[in-house]
């Protein structure tokens, strides 16, 4: 997980530096990590909550789930990401 104060420390670091276009460079690739991991454990989470809707025994909770995974990776698909999980999708 990305750390928020080592991000900001540094931020503040370039910016005493002069170098504002660099801060905002960091800025941008923290983001970027923020979001991927974001999506990483979404994915993750919604993997567990396919494994206990079939524990459950309910396919409709399962379905909507693997739906809202399948959402998820092709977004990561279409922007050229690696959808993780434990079951990644392959392009065809």
């Amino acid at each position: 997980m990305t750390d928020f104060d080592t991000v900001l420390a540094r931020v503040v670091e370039l910016v005493r530096e002069g170098l504002h276009d660099a801060a905002s460079a960091y800025i941008d690739a923290a983001l970027e990590q923020e979001q991927a991991e974001s999506t990483a454990r979404t994915i993750l989470l919604l993997d567990v909550g396919v494994d206990l809707d079939t524990l459950r025994g309910n396919a409709p909770s399962a379905a909507a789930r693997l739906l809202r995974k399948a959402v998820v990776a092709d977004t990561l698909a279409r922007v050229g990401e690696t959808p993780g999980g434990r079951d990644e999708i392959q392009p065809e």
